[in-house]
């Protein structure tokens, strides 16, 4: 597990951000297949879980870490770079910041990524 997770998971073991669902709108960066929606940061178990799953499609040793609740997730890579991984892959691998059709690069550490969000809309028609 990145040391910069490891860190985080020691404080913060699965968390609501808030009322509001945190949001990084595609608009705002270039390659993203649609806005970044953070519903909640998973706890150790729940990235256990997803891992027994998921862990296939996830890139090698890449560790889930948050979700938006559409079954999209966060991704922290080995060096402790954020990833957005697309349950659609819509991802184009041609992109600088892809990983693989599925994967997106979006920040360099969990602290830029969390900068980078804003309050997201409370419902769908907002």
């Amino acid at each position: 597990m990145p040391p910069a997770l490891r860190a985080w998971l020691a404080q913060h073991s699965g968390a609501m951000l808030d009322r509001d669902n945190y949001f990084l709108p595609m608009e705002n960066m270039d390659g993203l297949p649609c806005s970044v929606g953070v519903e909640y940061m998973m706890s150790l178990v729940e990235m256990g879980e997803t891992l027994d799953i998921l862990e296939p499609a996830f890139p090698p040793k890449f560790v889930p870490f948050a979700n938006d609740g559409d079954g999209n997730y966060l991704l922290m890579s080995p060096d402790g770079g954020i990833h957005f991984w697309d349950y659609d892959c819509r991802v184009d691998p041609a992109h600088t910041g892809a990983v693989d059709e599925c994967t997106l690069k979006i920040a360099d550490s969990l602290p830029a990524f969390l900068s980078m969000l804003g309050p997201g809309p409370l419902t769908e028609e907002e």
